[in-house]
């Protein structure tokens, strides 16, 4: 184990970076599919493929699986130098959800942080 923090660190702001790029992923999903359920207008395309890509260097960098991305990339910016491109290896490519499994806990909180509140009841003393 390293002595000096800085892999742990790094592995952390990583898996960080992955909740974040779930949530982005799962949210544009919810509002380009299913519109009616939400008032969020999704992301442009460039920037949710920009998400999708960052997702598969994450999932690679962190050997976590790919859950949400199916659109196959043959190759990648190389997460560890930008300058060169890596093939995606087949665990990682095109093997996540391909229609939003709402049963799917992830799937789950995020609607639920994208649906507005329905009338809670005030507390307090009712009027006459």
């Amino acid at each position: 184990m390293c002595r000096c923090g800085e892999h742990e660190t790094q592995q952390k702001h990583f898996e960080e970076e992955m909740d974040e790029i779930e949530y982005l992923l799962i949210k544009n999903k919810i509002a380009y599919y299913y519109p009616e359920l939400v008032q969020e207008q999704p992301t442009h395309d460039d920037q949710y493929d920009n998400f999708e890509v960052r997702y598969l260097q994450l999932c690679m960098l962190l050997d976590e699986p790919n859950e949400f991305v199916h659109k196959k990339y043959s190759k990648i910016p190389n997460p560890e130098n930008p300058e060169e491109e890596i093939e995606v290896h087949k665990d990682w490519n095109g093997t996540g959800m391909m229609e939003l499994d709402f049963k799917h806990s992830f799937v789950k909180k995020v609607l639920k942080s994208m649906t507005p509140a329905k009338g809670k009841k005030k507390k307090g003393r009712r009027k006459c």
